[in-house]
This record gives C-alpha cells, structure tokens and sequence, in this order.
C-alpha cells in the first residue's frame, strides 16, 4: 500500500474518532442539561426515564444505555444523578464477583475519576466481597446515607433502623449491613466505615 494512503487512512480514522466523541459528549451535555433544567428534585429512576424518553434530539441508544445505567434510587439533584450513572458505568468494567482491593484497584487506573474521589471510595467502602456492580453501589449509597441522616452518638439499632428506611439502597445490602455491623455505639459514620475494615 502506497505510503500517502496509509497516512490519509491514519489521518481518516483519527478525525473519525474525534468526531465520534464530540457528539457522543454533545449528546451527554444534552442529557444532564436537560437533567439540571427540567426534572424537579426529589424523584425517582423511573421518573427520570420516562422524562429522558421524551426527549426526540437524543438517540434511543444513548438513552437505553442511561436506563441500563441509572440505578434504582431516589435522587435530590442533577449531580447525584450523574455521579450514579458514572459510577455505575466504571463499575460495569470490573469482572465480578470482586474484592474491595480489586474495585480500588480499577478505580485507581481510571484517568477520569479524581484523586479525592479515588481517595474517598478507597477509605469507605467496606472490605468484602461484591457479586454485582449493584452491591457496590448500595453500599456506597448506604455509607452517604448513614453519614447524612443518623445522629450521632448512636448504637447499631438505630443505625440500622435508619439504613432500613431507605428506598434506594436493595434489601439485599440492608440485610448483609445488619448483619455485619458490630453491636456497639459509633461516635460517628467513619467510626461505622471502620466497623468493617
């Protein structure tokens, strides 16, 4: 193959690409413009697809991959919202079942996800085994929970009753956090993170 052809098909596959990704990045900032402007706070999953679903200027793609993405919880605001989708998406490259270590691991590869933020996901959550991206993200939920709504000093009782209460967290997670957590008093949240290091 002729030498200016290769580099013509180079040149061609590279713009391609760029191209490929500032509409893939036109479509998102659609997305969470749209999240930010016009759904009212606080909602669910299925409210926010049913809201994503009329929109006609993005794909049935995209939007599929968003209600594959988008966990099962209640939202307060745009950010929780796409926080969960990318969180849910990194997750989704792990194979499971998987380790803490593991998950901090891939965590730590990913260019994307800052260092305050590795940071924060490596000292929370708890060291055990997940089976599912889900578990993962219940956990993570439960931990902003507790830190948000339980006051503290509190015992295991009523951390656990707060931790039942929550909708957005599978029941799987709540039973696996009742079960585990030590009975004693916890002064604060990052004294019940540390019950399961």
């Amino acid at each position: 193959m002729d030498v200016r052809l290769k580099v013509f098909l180079g040149v061609y596959v590279f713009l391609e690409s760029r191209i490929m990704e500032v509409i893939v990045l036109t479509v998102k900032k659609e997305v969470w413009d749209h999240l930010r402007k016009h759904i009212v706070y606080p909602t669910t999953k299925k409210e926010i697809v049913e809201a994503c679903n009329n929109m006609t200027d993005v794909p049935e793609v995209d939007k599929q991959k968003f209600e594959r993405l988008l966990p099962e919880w209640n939202y307060r605001n745009a950010d929780e919202v796409v926080r969960a989708v990318q969180v849910s998406e990194h997750l989704g490259h792990v194979s499971y079942p998987t380790t803490k270590k593991d998950l901090v691991r891939a965590c730590n590869k990913m260019s994307d996800v800052p260092k305050a933020d590795k940071e924060w996901f490596e000292r929370n959550l708890p060291d055990r085994t997940y089976g599912k991206p889900e578990e993962v993200l219940g956990t993570l939920k439960g931990i902003t929970h507790i830190r948000e709504h339980v006051s503290y000093p509190a015992n295991k009782m009523a951390i656990v009753e707060t931790c039942h209460n929550m909708t957005e967290v599978p029941e799987a997670e709540k039973m696996w956090f009742e079960k585990y957590l030590p009975e004693r008093n916890y002064n604060s949240s990052d004294d019940v993170i540390k019950a399961f290091r």
